[in-house]
């Protein structure tokens, strides 16, 4: 996994969290580097992600029509 920063690579990495982010999933089939050309040798697809700023909870726009809590994939 490509982390922009290396403090939540390491988190990943190390403690199997991003506390920014998600703090409470353990992450353990995860390592991240910042090193882009690590991350894409030899990736067959690569998934690129947005951070939403938005929370995505029951009361947000999206949450409202799903069921808590529904994992989401969004595409632009």
């Amino acid at each position: 996994m490509h982390a922009g920063r290396g403090e939540i690579a390491d988190a990943i990495s190390t403690h199997h969290c991003n506390p920014g982010r998600f703090p409470d999933p353990e992450l353990t089939a995860l390592t991240a580097t910042t090193d882009p050309a690590t991350v894409l040798g030899g990736a067959g697809f690569v998934m690129l992600s947005i951070p939403a700023h938005r929370p995505c909870g029951p009361t947000s726009p999206h949450g409202r029509h799903t069921s808590d809590p529904t994992p989401a994939a969004l595409s632009m």
